[in-house]
């Protein structure tokens, strides 16, 4: 088997890299992994989409909206909707009385839980705010599971499709539809709705048009920056067994028909062939129960390097927890394009 990609040129060359993956297969600890690589070259911020705390476990920090410092050159922090939505407003209102308003308003009320657990769009915001700053040379994303994390990648492109459709525009433009809850559209809204609610979401419609106008042109920022490879690169993760493998190959062709490419693949968690010559009759069975697992993992990788190319092969570790723990995978992330399987 040829080697697998290098990750130092990928890290050094990227602005982002987002890893993909099915569910349970260390994606998490593989981009926290990752982040603490890059960290000893580049300013690095390693950011999670997914809901569940899989990064601070892997840290052993406690992350929030707020970002943490993990040690020198390299921060975390974990993406939450409702807190993306409300400082998005905050830098909007026009006064501190207008955003008590709108936080009280009942239209804001149902937006905002509407929005609890649309991780992909709160993650463009942020991501959006550290992209466009010096102050990160490398984000690393750690995206949900599978079919999510085709949502993370197309969220853009949805949002664009929203943005340019003619009824966005009249919304947008709140006075032409609501002429401030009192125009002909609004008594036709009325029959469905109150009045006094109309004039509720005009009221904010009409207070955060800047909001919206600054919004599209954020989206279409970050769709540019996911589509270009010179600036993101896309991996993706799996463990070299039968369930897992289909999983993430089935994920690269979802993402290979979005007109986006898999850069790089990693095998983790892999049981290596035993030494040639090694043997006891003491251990037989447990010998080979050892050896048909090493063989099933080396048909993964095959099946892995026959779609995306050779992937780095991440050893089997135990007890990965913490950065001592994740100080264990970085040898095998930094030696990756001078090893063969």
């Amino acid at each position: 088997m040829t080697r697998a990609p290098d990750l130092g040129a990928i890290l050094e060359q990227h602005q982002l890299v987002c890893v993909l993956g099915p569910g349970g297969v260390g994606k998490t600890t593989l981009a926290a992994s990752l982040a603490l690589l890059s960290s000893q070259e580049r300013r690095t911020l390693v950011v999670t989409i997914d809901p569940a705390k899989r990064l601070a476990s892997a840290l052993s920090l406690e992350l929030g909206h707020e970002v943490s410092r993990v040690r020198k050159d390299l921060d975390a922090v974990m993406v939450d909707t409702k807190h993306a939505l409300d400082d998005l407003l905050r830098r909007y209102a026009p006064s501190p009385d207008s955003l008590d308003e709108i936080f009280r308003s009942p239209f804001y009320q149902q937006l905002s839980s509407a929005l609890v657990g649309s991780e992909e769009f709160a993650a463009m915001g942020l991501l959006h705010e550290y992209a466009t700053t010096d102050e990160y040379d490398l984000i690393v994303v750690d995206t949900p599971p599978s079919r999510h994390a085709l949502d993370f990648l197309t969220v853009n492109e949805r949002l664009i499709k929203v943005f340019t459709s003619g009824l966005t525009q009249l919304v947008f433009k709140p006075g032409r539809l609501f002429s401030v809850a009192g125009g002909r559209m609004a008594g036709v809204l009325a029959r469905w709705t109150s009045r006094e609610y109309l004039a509720t979401v005009s009221d904010f419609m009409l207070q955060f048009e800047d909001l919206f106008l600054d919004m599209e042109e954020r989206v279409r920022h970050m769709d540019a920056l996911l589509r270009d490879p010179q600036r993101t690169s896309l991996g993706i993760v799996a463990v070299p067994e039968p369930g897992t493998v289909r999983e993430a190959l089935s994920l690269a062709q979802g993402v290979r028909e979005l007109g986006l490419e898999i850069d790089v693949a990693f095998a983790n968690r892999v049981y290596p062939p035993l030494a040639s010559g090694t043997s006891s009759d003491e251990r037989a069975p447990l010998l080979e129960h050892y050896r048909q697992l090493a063989a099933m993992h080396r048909q993964g990788i095959e099946a892995l390097a026959n779609e995306l190319g050779p992937p780095v092969i991440i050893p089997a570790l135990p007890h990965v927890t913490g950065l001592a723990g994740l100080e264990q995978i970085v040898p095998a992330l930094a030696r990756s394009g001078a090893i063969a399987y």
